[in-house]
């Protein structure tokens, strides 16, 4: 067999396992995005002190009925919702899910629990409960296309070291042997690794299969199927890197710390020389003073300078 042959014959085998997954296989694919308090449009810039709204995606809700994940962050960077004995945010609000927080109005469906630092585990579910009149009931409630699993609301922290931060979804994994979750080595029902006992992690999405098909009630496995194996595919889990910016309470272009520490100019007013040019500008574009009105001491503002195009370190 030549060269040319052989090169053929990869690409026709890539190409057939390529269109078996196309043709068989659901994908699933999470991503996040963080959304400025008050905004609608996503962004990757904060500054200390701003609050945003981290939205969890995932891209084909397509016969999912549960998800389990965890959210891990810089808690010395970011702060995020306190959730109570219940898993339930403390603050309504500071954590919102396309699984409601009650589903029929008795089952708490929606879990999150932060008592770990820098660790948020989410979790949700919901089945079809209503017969349309097809006889069906069970199964995945939603269909198709992009569906927001959670929202989660972070506040930089004001002392926070500026730079790149990631928010990272994981795997969650549990200590529970009675529902198949890790090994209790010694029986004591109490997670020690030191005894050699395990956690195991559980599937990022699941299905349900309708009530009236013939194999429910068997496994639980059976019955919520893991949507993450084959002949499902499951991306990778996501990161997303937002850059933390120094607090400007003025957006004059200086960080609140160097105006106090170093210019000695108001944090709070962003032309502290009522010249006309901000303080940002007095320091980063023209190298002038931010608290003398007329650098050069020429009698014209820097203000009227730079609009006629004079030299603001220079009398002539």
């Amino acid at each position: 067999m030549n060269k040319r042959t052989v090169i053929m014959a990869l690409a026709l085998l890539f190409f057939s396992v390529a269109m078996a997954i196309s043709a068989h296989a659901a994908v699933y694919n999470l991503s996040m995005e963080a959304i400025p308090d008050g905004g609608t449009v996503p962004q990757t810039e904060f500054r200390q002190g701003d609050t945003l709204y981290l939205d969890v995606i995932l891209d084909n809700a397509a016969d999912v009925a549960g998800t389990a994940f965890s959210l891990t962050f810089d808690d010395t960077k970011v702060t995020g919702p306190a959730t109570d004995a219940e898993g339930l945010p403390v603050v309504p609000g500071d954590i919102t899910s396309s699984f409601p927080f009650t589903y029929a109005t008795t089952t708490d469906t929606h879990r999150a629990n932060s008592s770990e630092a820098g660790k948020i585990y989410l979790a949700g579910a919901a089945i079809d409960e209503i017969d349309t009149g097809d006889g069906v009931v069970g199964g995945g409630l939603y269909s198709g296309g992009p569906k927001t699993l959670f929202t989660i609301k972070f506040v930089v922290n004001t002392d926070a070291l500026l730079g790149v931060h990631n928010f990272e979804v994981v795997l969650t994994e549990l200590f529970n042997p009675g529902a198949g979750h890790g090994t209790d080595i010694d029986g004591d029902g109490v997670y020690d690794p030191g005894d050699g006992d395990t956690k195991s992690p559980v599937p990022v999405l699941v299905g349900a299969i309708p009530m009236n098909d013939p194999n429910w009630g068997g496994d639980l496995s059976d019955d919520f199927p893991d949507l993450t194996t084959d002949p499902h595919v499951l991306g990778p889990l996501p990161t997303l890197a937002i850059t933390i910016l120094c607090l400007d309470s003025d957006e004059d272009g200086l960080c609140n710390d160097d105006e106090i520490n170093t210019y000695n100019t108001d944090p709070n007013d962003p032309d502290s020389d009522d010249d006309g040019l901000t303080d940002g500008e007095e320091v980063n574009t023209y190298n002038t003073d931010p608290n003398d009105p007329d650098s050069d001491h020429d009698g014209y503002s820097d203000g009227v300078e730079v609009q006629f195009g004079y030299d603001l370190n220079s009398q002539d």
